[in-house]
């Protein structure tokens, strides 16, 4: 049993691993991002709220993501599971201390250029919610299921900043306070654009191995 933290900026590729690594691990991923997405969609007060949120490349409220984040761990934590999209914030991380024990950490390094290459030309398929990098896939729908591609609302230049420098200004003591629990922390760094997510998945996984959470 492994249960497992995905930290990185936006677009560097959160989804991609903690997909690949889940069938690996044979866990869940909690990914707090697409349960809020589902919350935008239904169109009441709480989406509404989201959204807002989302649009304006901002961090959503730290009671609104516990609510919502505190049932899902509570259903996985037998079996493990990877966390993707949380913590994002200091305070987060106290919370989530206080409500499960994170064996690991995985951190995902990419400079600016690319993070941001990545996410204006990233399309989400609209049912499976499968990532597709227009660069480097030339597709106009789903592979996996036939679904629509679309471009998410805070996929601009705008909120990519914002959520850039927002992620930056909790980074250092969110990864200080890991360290100081005694928590491993793996660094993914990617430079290229051509890197082979399957090939470093295969590399996080021996990591994991080699302490005994795989």
């Amino acid at each position: 049993m492994a249960r497992v933290i995905i930290f990185g900026a936006p677009g560097s590729g959160r989804s991609t691993y903690s997909k690949l690594l889940s069938s690996k691990l044979n866990v869940a991923v909690i990914d707090t991002g697409n349960v809020l997405r589902e919350i935008i969609l239904q169109d009441t007060p709480l989406g509404r709220r989201v959204k807002e949120y989302v649009d304006n490349g901002m961090l959503v409220s730290n009671d609104v993501v516990f609510r919502v984040l505190i049932q899902l761990v509570d259903e996985k934590q037998e079996k493990g599971f990877i966390l993707e999209g949380y913590p994002r914030t200091l305070e987060q991380v106290m919370t989530l201390d206080c409500i499960t024990k994170i064996d690991a950490v995985i951190h995902l390094v990419a400079p600016d250029w690319l993070l941001t290459e990545r996410m204006i030309n990233r399309r989400v398929c609209t049912k499976c919610k499968t990532i597709y990098n227009l660069l480097l896939q030339k597709v106009d729908k789903c592979t996996e299921c036939g679904g629509q591609l679309v471009q998410r609302t805070d996929d601009t230049h705008e909120a990519i900043q914002r959520r850039l420098a927002s992620f930056y200004e909790q980074e250092k003591p969110i990864l200080q306070y890991f360290r100081r629990k005694g928590i491993p922390i793996i660094t993914l760094k990617t430079i290229k654009r051509e890197s082979d997510p399957k090939s470093d998945a295969e590399k996080l996984f021996s990591s994991l191995k080699s302490l005994r959470l795989a």
